[in-house]
């Protein structure tokens, strides 16, 4: 079986919900204030590499603007796809300086009177796996026994990573829970909850 990657770079614009420009709206990746107009973090992060098992800590850059669009300032982020899959969050904190009674601290990263007044957790796939026919079976099959566990109540959202090591060996652990079952060893409710 033959796999490559397909490196994907990302352009994401976020936009808060509420701006008001007199509470000093202020953008924070990971916890890294964004002081300029334009830039780029260094960010130390776990990173899935394609064909790896596990994640790794690893640096990546993400490089942002702030621009203004009808009136309401966002934030742009550019990722590079080789420096493959990761998530990161993003902060937007709005400052009440002033305001009677002060607000109360509602996150331990910056104090009153700075509140975090939302925060998104941005995904980053920086590839696609594609691969010769006996790869493209293999996801048929994965696809098709996915569909068969669906039947008998097995969770659609459970996280299958993007790594085929991840899927093979995710697609055993539940193929040895299933022959559980199956045995009498393991009941199909303990088979749900397990997998909720």
């Amino acid at each position: 079986m033959y796999i490559s990657p397909t490196f994907q770079d990302w352009e994401t614009i976020l936009t808060p919900s509420f701006y008001y420009s007199t509470l000093k709206p202020t953008w924070y990746i990971n916890d890294h204030e964004i002081t300029t107009h334009s830039g780029a973090f260094e960010l130390v992060t776990d990173v899935l590499l394609p064909g790896a098992e596990k994640s790794v800590q690893k640096q990546v850059t993400v490089a942002f603007l702030r621009e203004t669009h009808a009136g309401i300032e966002r934030l742009v982020l550019k990722t590079v796809g080789e420096h493959g899959s990761y998530w990161f969050t993003v902060g937007w904190y709005l400052s009440f300086e002033g305001n009677y009674p002060p607000p109360a601290p509602n996150n331990d990263r910056l104090p009153p009177p700075w509140l975090l007044f939302e925060e998104q957790f941005v995904s980053i796939a920086g590839y696609t796996i594609d691969g010769n026919e006996p790869y493209r079976r293999y996801q048929h099959c994965v696809a098709h026994h996915q569909a068969i566990f669906n039947k008998i109540w097995y969770p659609k959202n459970t996280p299958i990573g993007p790594s085929p090591h991840q899927q093979i060996r995710h697609f055993e652990e539940v193929m040895r829970d299933v022959k559980y079952v199956a045995e009498g060893k393991l009941s199909l409710a303990q088979l749900r909850k397990r997998y909720r």
